[in-house]
């Protein structure tokens, strides 16, 4: 049945302003996906007014306000086994708002994933928020299990809209789906031998050192001198202080953690970090991302000026997303003229149509663009470009447009090498400067060094 909260584009909307964060874990995990999970974009929701649709009425006079938007405060939880954890979720915008949540086992291929019903009771209910209320908690539960050299596990928790027509109009923000990590616990008093040899009470620094090694993270952080550092504290447990390379191969500030020999087999780097389930919480942030995506690419087409010359209404239009970035396929103009455009959430929304093309900025920068570009070629194919301006040690060189840009006009202003004498000494004459079209620039040659239109 269809969604009567969901917002449909069949035609143009006035563009609106959108105040929706974007989840702070895909700002913090996203780039470090880029080393080797997922690249992330930085995409501000940049606030545009001023705008008019095509009868002339101000959008900011007709705009619908906006809904709530709900998400996950966080991108991962975690909890031991045999406790629960607190999940929140945040409401952002005024006005009432409902969102249904939802434990579920993680996708096929995750690493260490929980089941229901072995390793935690699923959970599902509807959140509902009055205006003034921000915030609401559910609880998870973990089981005990009696495997007790198992690996951390982890489940996911979603987030989606009630398929109701008396449900409160809500939107889900970034981080709508989160992971719950659930820690394993050796009971006080256990003997079970541990990996490395003996037993956890009778823990030794190799053992914590081998515990280390078969961990993700002891491929991403240095074990050099004044780099590494494994003792046994006096609890019995193991503490690591080290540093971590980033997706740019620099090293992080020192990390210490604390924990068992589980703890230190489940420790990963994620960008740099030193934690137990990074590499879930940033799976569940790229997911939520790519899920997010496009909803979020059409809203900054809506916003877009392109949108009022361009669309559905001209032909054939789609925006959708792939690679992380915004897909756009639409018809402009009359007669129609099919475009296409990939690039940010941000470029999307500064996309105009300016003389046959799509482009991210204004069209007085497209044309100032075009005549720069124009102006360089000209004077690259002219054959004073051979013997004027070849050196920057010798004087100042630049070609330009010319002011006003709207005359169309290139300005060039550079230094010449004037004919050899008996000596073969050639002079330099500099402040040569010439002012005109690109095709006029084209023709310019260096005689005696002085810039003439035309040949000597």
């Amino acid at each position: 049945m269809t969604n009567p909260r969901t917002r449909t584009r069949t035609q143009k909307s006035l563009p609106r302003k959108r105040h929706g964060p974007l989840a702070l874990c895909a700002a913090l995990m996203l780039p470090a996906l880029a080393g080797g999970f997922l690249a992330a974009p930085a995409a501000a929701q940049d606030a545009l007014g001023g705008n008019q649709n095509q009868s002339g009425v101000s959008a900011a006079a007709n705009a619908t306000p906006a809904a709530p938007e709900v998400s996950f405060s966080r991108s991962s939880y975690s909890m031991n086994e045999g406790q629960d954890a607190t999940v929140t979720v945040k409401k952002t915008g005024s006005g009432e708002a409902a969102v249904n949540y939802t434990t579920a086992d993680p996708p096929s291929g995750t690493n260490n994933p929980a089941t229901a019903n072995t390793d935690y009771t699923p959970a599902s209910g509807q959140l509902t928020f009055d205006t003034d209320e921000t915030e609401k908690t559910f609880t998870v539960s973990a089981l005990t299990d009696s495997d007790l050299t198992e690996s951390s596990e982890s489940l996911i928790v979603k987030l989606s809209l009630p398929d109701s027509s008396d449900a409160p109009e809500t939107e889900l923000g970034s981080v709508r789906q989160a992971a719950v990590v659930i820690h394993n616990v050796v009971p006080a008093g256990s003997t079970t031998t541990q990996s490395g040899g003996g037993s956890s009470s009778a823990l030794t620094a190799q053992q914590c050192l081998d515990a280390w090694g078969d961990s993700q993270a002891s491929n991403h952080c240095p074990t050099g001198a004044n780099q590494f550092e494994m003792v046994v504290t006096s609890d019995d447990q193991c503490r690591v202080n080290t540093r971590c390379w980033d997706s740019n191969g620099n090293a992080s500030v020192p990390h210490t953690v604390t924990g068992s020999l589980q703890d230190m087999r489940d420790l990963e780097s994620c960008n740099g970090s030193l934690e137990i389930g990074c590499i879930a919480a940033a799976q569940a942030a790229a997911a939520a991302w790519a899920a997010a995506l496009p909803a979020k690419c059409k809203d900054a087409w809506d916003e877009s000026g392109a949108s009022q010359q361009c669309g559905s209404s001209y032909g054939d239009h789609s925006v959708g997303a792939s690679n992380q970035q915004c897909d756009v396929s639409t018809s402009c103009g009359t007669p129609a003229t099919a475009l296409t455009y990939s690039g940010s959430i941000a470029e999307v929304k500064q996309l105009n149509y300016c003389d046959g093309t799509l482009y991210a900025g204004t069209c007085e920068a497209l044309a100032l663009a075009q005549l720069a570009s124009a102006c360089n070629v000209a004077w690259s194919d002219s054959s004073a470009s051979g013997s004027c301006g070849t050196s920057a040690d010798l004087g100042y060189h630049n070609v330009s447009p010319a002011t006003p840009a709207s005359d169309g006009q290139c300005e060039v202003k550079t230094w010449c090498h004037g004919a050899a004498n008996q000596y073969g000494f050639a002079p330099v004459h500099y402040n040569e400067s010439f002012k005109g079209t690109p095709a006029q620039v084209k023709t310019l040659s260096n005689c005696n060094g002085t810039l003439t239109e035309g040949s000597c």
